[in-house]
């Protein structure tokens, strides 16, 4: 019978274990981790070994976390219907790109100029997205329903089809 402690799971590892491990204080993992370690000037060994204690405990971000801390989800929504999905598809590709190069996320919400597309945008309303993308090619009566959702907030939302609010869109 084993008497040593149960291996944590990487999702509990908190800033102080990592501190503990590398002989740091709390505050210089939090810088380390957060890439703040060349303005506030953290020693390259020091990160190193903040670095290494995290990997060596298995310690990942907790995104739900850091967005109550951040007010920023890191997570962009893009809304589309189906009438394009060639042109969707390609659209949704590139924004993963970009998307990727930034740490950001996005979720795809489907649309189907029906009475359910409410309930999708209000969903998509929940996630507390950080930006909308809408490519949503001649379903006008969802242009009023993503007004009136997302019109009066700083989300911002930005729509690709040409035909859509002029006010949202980019040339």
């Amino acid at each position: 019978m084993s008497t040593s402690a149960p291996e944590r799971r990487p999702d509990s590892i908190t800033m102080s274990d990592i501190a503990q491990r590398a002989g740091v204080s709390r505050p210089t993992v939090s810088i380390v981790l957060n890439d703040r370690h060349e303005t506030v000037g953290i020693a390259a060994e020091t990160r190193n070994r903040v670095l290494l204690a995290a990997r060596e405990l298995g310690y990942r971000r907790n995104a739900l976390a850091r967005a109550v801390k951040t007010g920023r989800s890191l997570t962009l929504g893009f809304l589309a219907g189906e009438a394009d999905l060639e042109y969707s598809s390609a659209a949704f590709s590139g924004i993963l790109d970009c998307a990727d190069e930034s740490n950001y996320t996005v979720k795809r919400f489907r649309l189907h100029d029906r009475p359910e597309d409410e309930a999708v945008i209000e969903r998509c309303s929940e996630h507390r997205l950080d930006g909308i993308i809408v490519n949503d090619t001649g379903l006008a009566r969802n242009v009023e329903l993503i007004r009136r959702e997302f019109g009066g907030r700083s989300v911002p939302v930005v729509w690709l089809d040409p035909k859509g609010p002029q006010e949202w869109g980019v040339q």
